[in-house]
């Protein structure tokens, strides 16, 4: 989370200096939720999946499968 807060600081400083565009910053914040949440992802082995589970998989990893939830994670900033 630290991260996250120093870019938001540094970036509103930036955008107040005529450095960054707000776009930019949360292009940058997005970048790092996104990183972040990959890496939850990847940490997270509570709950444990159920013996069945873990039998059909081969593993005990929550919320790794085939990777497909963590390839499917991205950042966009639109305009509204």
């Amino acid at each position: 989370m630290h991260k996250i807060v120093s870019c938001v600081e540094d970036g509103l400083a930036g955008i107040m200096s005529g450095d960054m565009t707000a776009r930019e910053l949360y292009e940058a914040v997005g970048l790092l939720i996104e990183q972040r949440i990959k890496d939850e992802i990847v940490l997270k082995t509570s709950p444990h999946n159920a013996a069945l589970t873990i039998e059909n998989k081969g593993k005990d990893d929550p919320l790794v499968d085939t990777g497909a939830l963590h390839k499917s994670i991205g950042v966009k900033v639109i305009e509204i």
